[in-house]
């Protein structure tokens, strides 16, 4: 099962948006990375995620 997020930094609207499918691609490892760095989050040390959950039921 493949699963996409729609990632961004809440501090920093202005920086965009990424989608990331998950698993994460091993060919798109690293780019998936240099993404999340732009965005100034994913830092494993640092507690810079929330979640939103999806309605039961729904899909895309």
């Amino acid at each position: 099962m493949r699963i996409k997020a729609a990632l961004y930094n809440a501090d920093h609207l202005e920086y965009g948006l990424v989608t990331i499918p998950f698993p994460i691609p091993q060919d798109q490892y690293n780019d998936t990375i240099k993404m999340l760095e732009a965005l100034d989050i994913g830092d494993p040390r640092a507690k810079d995620c929330t979640e939103t959950p999806l309605a039961s039921g729904t899909r895309p």
